[in-house]
């Protein structure tokens, strides 16, 4: 039976066309969608597949091994097919089956020759952690994404401007004197069994808090921490059993195993990207059940009988008042401890490594370091809870810690909000109150409620109450004219931009969103006139991410066969746009295609429609080959083959590279190769109107030629296209008509033409907060008062300030080198990137690295970046050989590097992403200052303010300085890399 259905499986996964939709899916969610994959039913067959395989699973292990349907029953099943995933990286089917195989032979041989069948979980453990250690990163770059878990909703803090109002103010003050009032008064009215109750929850908010710190900001997945507290538990029930230490110390004994248990599970995991800590703490957790804690094994090893100590001489802890009241006292220095790292350089670089480990290694920051001090942390904190939950129980016996407490404290966590301490302290605190029903009851109420908070609100009960925060903040701040982000409510107001002559020909002005009557539409191609009806037309579209409004009633009609230029400044809200009239995003207002409201309909059911959206960005699925994407792309028309052929046909016909690369990963196709590839699927549904975001973005001049031209073809086949574009070069080969956007309106739109006539509106647009001379006539360019703001805002920087070595009285041909590359080579898959290249690059020199799409020049930046290790050659820089450095420690020596994507760090604002970029010059580098507020850490934390404070004020960030970068446009995050790059003060920037 298993060979069979393993067999379909691989087949299922690898060859049809429902297996590669939902590893589709899985990669690229969103992606996935706008081909008109049904995710949502592919979610659900996923489900149902994995059920069927796991009663599957019980049915055909149960009677060899005698087990009944339990609790307890999961990870024993779980584990050794957990052990078999592990040595296939996750990744290979048949290398799963095989692995699973030999270790089935082992697991029989020694279930067969020892008495001692608790050794089969030891084995499975040791498996783990030897597949970890010899396994090395693979060979293709398709697999270099980010890893590990992430909040799906941002839960943002309130910005100062409002935490500032009176009312937040009393607000706080009275919620803290509730916290505090309950704290004392629950004690004193609860009878001792319900203390003792009551212990246990606070207990495990104490676990919670420490998954928080490992898995909400470190994005380490763990499903044994309760085995991490039974290790801590066991020494601290041993210390004062049999040695009679001090509380303190033995609390301190505690907190040291926690850490030291933490961080040998942890180094394995860390060696390659994935979900592999969750299966290391699992198979811990069940090691220390099941033989650590088995009384055949070692039965002089548990302490069953533990006393209390009488604290200080006077606070007897045998009381379950005085242990509820010690517990509490300990949840809150644990507590602030936790918030006190989360805001200090610890938390801010635990969450950067955690959202994107590229950026992070570029800003010095040494990201393996943070990530194992994440998990000593939270393993201190999960000590401390194994030492209390020891003097609590007074000793441990069988089951004290099963692996299934740890599943369930984590799916609690996630209840309350994995991201958030209030919400752990609350989700999983309410554990305890599940422990007196049955255990097929409590595992059933914890796995409904994780699948419920997932499905409905993926940042748990955090979530839904910084919902109702928001809410009543809007309110308030409103009262006094500000949204939550601080600034004055509503769209700025309307200032048409004007010609030499002080008027407004051309190209049309547009009043304040709520009192026009819509925008009327330019003449459209091939003769459409502007009074035909409109294939596309939205009205009056409100778009909010969050409490934060982006779009404030706009309006768009564009004809049928059109090609509409959408510009505007950075952060408009063009983008988000386009993701409100294909479905991504949920609005207010209308859209309309040919007459026909679509509003609200999925992007699944957009394509149906005829519209279809090529993102900008991450438009690929990495790991997959090019021909799985032109198989995916049929997915609207499978069942043609007829249109199947021809569309196939035509992509190659007008993209002959694919056709070379059908084999290859998409991952390792060049920026301009991608590109052509997302361009390629879309094309393949046949669209009506057809959106493209950022067409031009990071490509060389030749591959957007050829863009262009496929943009002009697909016109002259009937297709309207709306393009957004930051190229005004472009923008005029492309559009007969422009709409230009500024924060969150429709501020004018014309001719394409007349944009070569209004270089007012071009400076307005194109270079964003363009001075008051725009309203009339050219700036004299030898006056920097007339410049714009952000130009003379790049001119006032001080580059003094960067220390760079000065060659004022040297030709630049005549200085040492400050890089040299020497027969550098790199290949991806068998494919050759890079061939015994040579470069020198001397100080104060700008080299430019100019080629076609593919020709290596991203991989050239990663090796000399350290990003991808050389398969020959020399690097040096600086007179040192780095060829074997790390990231990290090239930044550290003021190697500077950027990345196309500009993602940064979408968790952390603005000022927080300019505060990562200070690590090479932070004074404070420990977490225990951070943790314990000591003066080395605000010291520090002060210094770094003071220079992120001047970075945002040089570049014009204050508006953006409390906003999450998650929120902000491509546009406005380049400005924030700026800062970012001129804080990391680099001798040399590869950009």
């Amino acid at each position: 039976v298993v060979p069979v259905v393993v067999g379909a499986l691989a087949w299922f996964m690898q060859r049809s066309l429902a297996g590669q939709g939902i590893r589709a899916a899985a990669e690229n969610t969103d992606r996935a969608r706008l081909l008109g994959i049904p995710v949502r039913r592919l979610t659900t067959l996923v489900w149902a597949l994995a059920g069927l395989l796991a009663a599957l699973t019980l049915v055909l292990r149960a009677p060899s091994l005698g087990m009944a349907p339990s609790v307890t029953l999961g990870p024993a099943l779980l584990l050794p097919a957990l052990a078999a995933a592990i040595i296939a990286r996750m990744e290979s089917m048949p290398v799963a089956f095989a692995a699973a195989m030999a270790i089935g032979v082992v697991e029989q041989t020694l279930r067969w020759n020892t008495d001692t069948p608790s050794l089969l979980s030891v084995m499975t453990l040791v498996v783990i952690l030897l597949a970890l250690l010899v396994q090395r990163r693979g060979a293709s770059r398709a697999y270099d994404a980010d890893a590990g878990w992430r909040d799906s909703e941002l839960i943002s803090r309130m910005h100062p401007s409002i935490a500032a109002l009176s009312s937040v103010r009393a607000a706080k003050v009275l919620a803290a004197i509730v916290v505090v009032g309950l704290a004392v008064w629950v004690p004193l009215v609860l009878e001792p069994g319900a203390a003792f109750t009551a212990s246990i929850m606070v207990i495990w908010a104490i676990v919670g808090v420490s998954l928080v710190v490992l898995t909400g900001w470190g994005g380490q997945i763990s499903l044994g921490q309760f085995g991490i507290v039974g290790a801590a538990a066991i020494v601290g029930g041993n210390l004062i059993s049999r040695w009679n230490v001090d509380l303190f110390v033995m609390l301190a004994a505690c907190m040291l195993t926690g850490a030291v248990v933490a961080m040998l599970l942890g180094v394995p995991a860390l060696r390659i990207s994935g979900p592999f800590l969750a299966v290391v703490t699992l198979a811990f957790a069940v090691v220390l059940d099941g033989f650590v804690l088995n009384p055949t094994v070692f039965p002089d090893l548990v302490p069953d009988t533990v006393g209390r100590p009488i604290l200080w001489g006077r606070i007897d802890l045998g009381s379950e008042r005085s242990m509820l009241y010690f517990c509490i006292a300990v949840l809150a220095l644990v507590v602030a401890m936790t918030v006190g790292v989360r805001r200090s350089r610890s938390g801010r670089l635990l969450v950067a490594s955690r959202d994107n480990l590229k950026a992070a290694e570029a800003a010095s920051v040494p990201s393996v370091w943070i990530r194992l001090s994440g998990f000593v942390f939270a393993g201190t904190i999960a000590g401390i809870a194994g030492g209390l939950h020891m003097l609590v129980n007074n000793g441990a016996r069988g089951g004290s810690y099963a692996p299934a407490m740890s599943m369930d404290v984590f799916s609690l966590t996630t209840i309350g909000g994995l991201g958030s301490v209030p919400g752990a302290v609350v989700g999983a605190g309410a554990g305890r109150g599940l422990q007196d029903a049955s255990d097929i009851l409590r595992l059933t109420a914890s796995g409904l409620g994780v699948l419920l908070v997932l499905w409905l609100v993926p940042s748990g009960l955090a979530g839904v109450a910084a919902r109702i925060r928001d809410r009543v903040l809007v309110r308030l701040a409103a009262r006094r004219g500000l949204d939550l982000q601080g600034r004055p409510t509503g769209p700025a107001p309307v200032d048409p931009p004007a010609d030499a002559s002080g008027g407004t020909e051309g190209g049309r002005a547009m009043p304040a969103p709520r009192e026009r009557p819509g925008p009327e539409p330019a003449t459209g191609g091939h003769g459409q006139s502007a009074g035909d009806a409109p294939l596309l037309e939205v009205g009056g579209m409100d778009l909010s991410y969050g409490a934060l409004q982006v779009l404030f009633g706009v309006d768009l009609r564009v004809n049928r066969n059109e090609v509409v230029a959408l510009l505007g400044t950075n952060g408009a809200g063009k983008s988000t746009l386009l993701k409100g009239i294909c479905g991504l995003a949920g609005h207010q207002g209308s859209v309309r295609i040919d007459g026909v409201d679509v509003s609200g309909l999925s992007p699944e059911r957009m394509v149906d429609r005829g519209i279809a959206l090529m993102p900008g960005g991450k438009a690929i699925f990495p790991t997959m080959t090019v021909e799985d994407h032109l198989r995916l792309a049929t997915w609207t028309f499978r069942r043609d083959h007829r249109r199947i052929e021809d569309s196939l046909e035509d992509v190659r016909e007008l993209f002959p590279v694919l056709a070379d690369r059908g084999s290859q990963l998409a991952g390792d196709l060049s920026g301009g190769e991608q590109q052509q590839l997302a361009m390629a699927m879309t094309l393949m549904l046949r669209p009506r109107v057809m959106l493209i975001d950022e067409l031009s973005l990071g490509l060389s001049p030749l591959i957007v030629a050829a863009l262009c031209d496929v943009v002009r073809t697909l016109q002259r086949n009937g297709i309207t296209i709306v393009v957004v574009e930051q190229s005004i070069n472009v923008a005029l080969t492309l559009a007969e008509r422009a709409v230009f956007m500024e924060k969150g309106t429709v501020r004018f739109e014309g001719p394409t033409r007349e944009l070569l006539e209004r270089p007012d509106l071009l400076r307005s647009v194109f270079i964003e907060g363009a001075g008051p001379h725009d309203a009339g006539g050219e700036p004299d360019p030898a006056d920097p008062a007339g410049a714009p703001e952000v130009v003379r805002s790049l001119g006032a920087i001080d580059l003094s300030a960067l220390e760079a070595v000065a060659h004022q009285d040297i030709p630049i041909h005549q200085r040492e080198p400050i890089l040299v590359c020497r027969d550098v080579t790199k290949s991806f898959g068998g494919v050759q990137a890079l061939s015994h290249v040579d470069l020198e690059v001397r100080p104060g020199e700008v080299v430019g690295l100019i080629g076609q799409n593919g020709a290596g020049k991203t991989t050239l930046m990663d090796c000399i970046s350290g990003f991808h290790r050389t398969d020959g050659g020399t690097i040096t820089f600086r007179d040192t050989d780095v060829t074997d450095w790390t990231p990290s420690e090239r930044a550290r020596g003021r190697l500077g590097r950027s990345f196309q994507e500009a993602r940064l760090f979408p968790s952390l604002t603005v000022r927080e992403v300019i505060s990562v970029a200070c690590e090479r010059t932070v004074a404070n580098r420990s977490l225990v200052a951070d943790a314990t507020r000591q003066p080395a850490s605000y010291v520090s934390e002060d210094a770094t303010a003071e220079k992120v404070s001047a970075l945002v004020e040089m570049l014009g960030l204050e508006p953006y300085a409390h906003t999450p970068t998650a929120a902000l446009s491509t546009g406005t995050r380049r400005i924030v890399e700026l800062a970012c790059l001129l804080a990391e003060e680099p001798l040399m920037m590869c950009l």
